[in-house]
């Protein structure tokens, strides 16, 4: 074995270049305690977040829970200590909008990300929820900070407020459809009986005038009325729309517009258009009919369009005009008009539609869809998430 050489002293040669190595402390990898400042700062933290009536949760990118506060326990029923440490996902269960996958994408590639969620209760309860993430990148490992808002009583009034609205819509139509019935079986009747009446008072050799009017002048009279309350009938209900269907309605209704108010009309409908749902008919002729006024009304325009386009689960409806466009909103002179169009959009949610208005100095366009299908049109108005 060789022998280390000796120094002056008789120590080895390499006791005396560790000499020259200043004096260090042991290295603590894992701290043992941690600083009280730091502590009570993050205690102070979680006591605010438990003042927070939403839920305020911190988990993973995972869905590991972290932190759990009082408000996440309230509004779900789990405890501090039965939530951290579980999934999100296997926890409240949650219906997102739309895939999973699309979510956590924007997540992570907008640093957040907000819509509507259905999650479980622990008791089984299903709840309405808008939340919003927000995520960290910073650190260890990424979090995300969740804040729920529990909206579910808000969106029950609204769906209560929108089924009332198309109880009181289809009341509306019904009673349309009773005033018609009245006024062209019953008031109409009653003009013509007392029509033939003079008719035959006229074929005699001298018919007594009343109050210096002679009877020709009563006819004529009659005659107007009688037109009257025939068209007032066909426009608040139209026969041709329960016999006929849509389009021969439509017709009907822009020829008539046309006499009327000299603005020309051009429509366009499907060859062969089948026949929708009535409740679908009823909509697209009462938004067409609305729009004509307001064309009429407010437009000046010259001229206007109707163009009815069928689709495998939908038909789509647009309605434009030269006109001079909608007044500015913001002064309030849009008032009448702004009701005409909040009516209309009232009748598309209704059957799950939308409804799109475009004005500019050129004209205005009226663009309504609709799903033809009775199913869709339950799924998506019934849907709790947006």
């Amino acid at each position: 074995m060789k022998k280390l050489p000796k120094t002056g002293k008789g120590k080895p040669g390499i006791k005396k270049n560790l000499s020259l190595l200043p004096a260090q402390k042991p290295l603590n990898l894992i701290p043992t305690e941690i600083d009280p400042t730091t502590d009570e700062a993050l205690k102070r933290q979680a006591a605010m977040l438990d003042l927070a009536h939403d839920a305020v949760l911190v988990r993973d990118v995972k869905g590991r829970i972290q932190f759990w506060n009082t408000g996440a326990e309230v509004m779900y029923g789990w405890s501090k200590e039965q939530a951290v440490g579980k999934l999100k996902q296997e926890l409240l269960k949650p219906e997102p909008p739309r895939p999973w996958k699309q979510i956590q994408a924007e997540l992570l590639r907008n640093g957040h990300w907000e819509g509507e969620l259905v999650h479980v209760r622990h008791d089984g309860g299903r709840r309405v929820v808008q939340s919003r993430w927000a995520l960290r990148k910073d650190g260890p490992a990424p979090v995300v900070l969740e804040i729920n808002s529990d909206v579910t009583d808000q969106r029950k009034s609204e769906e209560n407020l929108r089924n009332l609205s198309s109880r009181l819509l289809r009341l509306q139509d019904e009673e349309r459809r009773r005033i018609a019935r009245e006024l062209h079986d019953s008031t109409g009747q009653k003009l013509a009986l007392v029509k033939m009446g003079l008719e035959s008072l006229a074929k005699q050799p001298n018919p007594v005038p009343a109050s210096g009017i002679s009877v020709s002048e009563c006819l004529i009279s009659l005659d107007e009325a009688i037109s009257e309350i025939r068209t007032l009938a066909q426009l608040l209900h139209p026969p041709l729309l329960d016999e006929a269907g849509l389009a021969a309605a439509i017709r009907w209704l822009a020829d008539g517009f046309s006499r009327r108010s000299s603005i020309s009309v051009n429509v366009q409908l499907p060859q062969n258009m089948r026949r929708l749902p009535q409740d679908v008919e009823i909509a697209l002729f009462r938004i067409i009919q609305e729009a004509l006024n307001n064309v009429h009304r407010h437009s000046g325009s010259s001229g206007a369009q109707i163009e009815i386009r069928e689709h495998s689960h939908q038909v789509s409806l647009r309605i434009s005009d030269n006109g001079k466009g909608m007044p500015d909103t913001s002064s309030g002179v849009s008032l009448e008009f702004g009701v005409g169009i909040q009516g209309m959009k009232e009748r598309i949610v209704q059957l799950g539609g939308t409804l799109e208005v475009a004005s500019s100095r050129k004209g205005t366009t009226i663009t309504a869809t609709i799903p033809a299908d009775p199913h869709s049109r339950k799924s998506r108005t019934s849907a709790g998430c947006r």
